[in-house]
């Protein structure tokens, strides 16, 4: 009767050992899941940024020429009105000299 009771605590003591060994695996593997989705999503969004950061970089660089060039057609047309404005001023006096002399 003796050795029935000491099986049936080391039974209690061994089910109750692996009870807790399979609580703290479970807390082990739950916090080591966590771990791996943060490191997951830190690694994402670090991919993210540095996408980003190349693919403005990207369009930047593709656009400078665009830009260079935009820059040019503007000093172009701004020399050009400078021109034609003082083409138009000089047809006018020669204008105006004629009416004058007309007028006289």
């Amino acid at each position: 009767m003796l050795i029935q009771q000491v099986n049936l605590l080391l039974r209690y003591e061994i089910i109750s050992d692996k009870e807790e060994a399979e609580q703290e695996r479970e807390n082990l593997l739950s916090s080591t899941e966590e771990k791996v989705e943060e490191i997951k999503q830190a690694a994402f969004q670090e991919g993210y940024d540095d996408g980003y950061k190349v693919g403005m970089q990207k369009r930047y660089d593709e656009a400078e020429p665009l830009v260079l060039r935009v820059n040019s057609v503007m000093e172009q047309l701004n020399s050009l009105r400078q021109a034609v404005r003082f083409q138009a001023e000089k047809e006018l006096v020669v204008l105006a000299m004629q009416i004058a002399k007309k007028v006289v």
